[in-house]
């Protein structure tokens, strides 16, 4: 809303310039952060809104019914003790429990279904059985693995965060971006002893 009230004359000019002077990261920032940043449970509605962009870039004829899909995460949010949990603890290695946290609700974990209640907590042999079915081409992406752990993760997010990075460019300007503390890698921010 407080956006709404710098549009003037030159609409397009008026938001780049509100969005430029509220910290609007340049493209070297997204592709640092966007990896390891928790989108999904900080910024959903965003998170929900890259994924559609992302599809829609991949240039269908075809109309897809966005309000009948719900965002997926393919390594589950819950890992329980039954068989499919247990094959994604071994999926994902030793400490398992710190790259779930890392990274179950990052860009490259995320996708649009509408077989999220077929998906739930499955195992991601399943999940990508399931997937193959779909017609979006954001799930084709993981007919190709058989291993869905932090690296390929990691692997999809720095595919996606450059269409992001297409989608919505940073516009010229001689204003510089300069990362809250908030916006710091958890890794770059300095701690005080």
């Amino acid at each position: 809303m407080e956006a709404i009230g710098e549009v003037r004359g030159n609409p397009r000019e008026n938001l780049q310039s509100y969005w430029l002077k509220r910290r609007w990261p340049d493209d070297t920032a997204v592709r640092a952060r966007i990896v390891d940043f928790a989108l999904y449970r900080r910024e959903g509605t965003k998170t929900r809104i890259m994924l559609e962009a992302i599809e829609e870039a991949f240039g269908h004829k075809e109309k897809v019914e966005f309000d009948k899909l719900l965002i997926e995460h393919v390594l589950p949010q819950t890992i329980s003790n039954n068989s499919a949990g247990r094959n994604w603890k071994a999926m994902l290695g030793e400490n398992w429990s710190e790259g779930h946290e890392k990274y179950v609700h990052t860009l490259g974990n995320l996708t649009l279904t509408g077989y999220n209640p077929d998906l739930s907590n499955s195992s991601f042999e399943m999940k990508k059985d399931l997937l193959k079915q779909s017609h979006l081409d954001l799930n084709k992406y993981f007919t190709d693995f058989d291993v869905w752990n932090a690296d390929a993760i990691l692997a999809r997010s720095k595919k996606l965060v450059e269409e992001v990075i297409r989608r919505w460019p940073r516009p010229l300007s001689d204003v510089q971006y300069a990362a809250s503390a908030e916006a710091m890698s958890p890794s770059s921010t300095v701690r005080e002893k």
